[in-house]
């Protein structure tokens, strides 16, 4: 008589793949969203880069100048509407869009535009992701420092040292200073990269560091104020 054998598993070897699942579930709970924050570290930076030649291109084109930090442009039917200097950037990207368009959510959604940071999010504190908030900020001193309205577009003629001013880095708002306890803002979690901003310079180049090491350069301070040009 021939026995049949009997097929299945153990009680010792579910146990034994019940532990493996286990130990996978918790690992995809740890290192999953830091390989998730890391890659979108990365893409921070490679974004910060990629503002630079447009930034350029729309300086080439309006007479070696740089966008406002925001003013008010023409619309439809004699009205106006503020547009903020990453919608000029959006414009040299996208010149079929309207600036409407770079104000709605749905438009970013669908787009994807590398000028919004993957590490604000709609969840940040203390203040979220929004199209007019994309997680990269326009240096508000080279306005302050050259007694500029911020409605009106600087020449590149007067920033005497170009690899030396900031002009774009991560923040919570579409201006920034960096300066006055900015280093330690609330403003800044969430966007640092192991405790290092990626800053680019008008001239192009990108550096990365960390806010007190901005501050202790006294890169605030670039363009010169018209008091230490004098």
């Amino acid at each position: 008589m021939q026995l049949k054998s009997k097929s299945g598993f153990t009680l010792v070897e579910l146990l034994v793949v019940i532990v493996i699942i286990a130990v996978l579930a918790g690992l995809s709970f740890t290192v999953g969203p830091k390989m998730l924050r890391k890659a979108d570290a990365t893409k921070s930076v490679q974004n910060i880069r990629q503002i630079a030649p447009v930034m350029m291109t729309y300086a080439s084109d309006n007479s070696f100048r740089l966008p406002a930090l925001r003013g008010m442009v023409p619309v439809d039917s004699g009205t106006e509407m503020e547009q903020i200097w990453h919608e000029v950037v959006l414009a040299q990207l996208f010149p079929d869009a309207n600036l409407n368009s770079f104000k709605r959510e749905d438009w970013w959604e669908s787009h994807e535009p590398f000028l919004r940071n993957p590490l604000l999010t709609k969840k940040s504190r203390p203040r979220p992701w929004t199209p007019t908030n994309p997680g990269y900020a326009m240096n508000r001193r080279i306005f302050d420092n050259l007694n500029r309205d911020i409605q009106e577009p600087i020449p590149l003629s007067v920033l005497s040292d170009q690899s030396r001013t900031p002009l774009i880095a991560p923040y919570d708002d579409n201006e920034y200073t960096y300066v006055g306890g900015q280093a330690t803002s609330t403003s800044l979690e969430g966007l640092l990269i192991d405790g290092q901003i990626p800053v680019l310079f008008v001239d192009g180049h990108v550096e990365v560091m960390t806010p007190r090491q901005y501050e202790d350069r006294e890169l605030f301070n670039f363009p010169p104020p018209r008091a230490q040009r004098q």
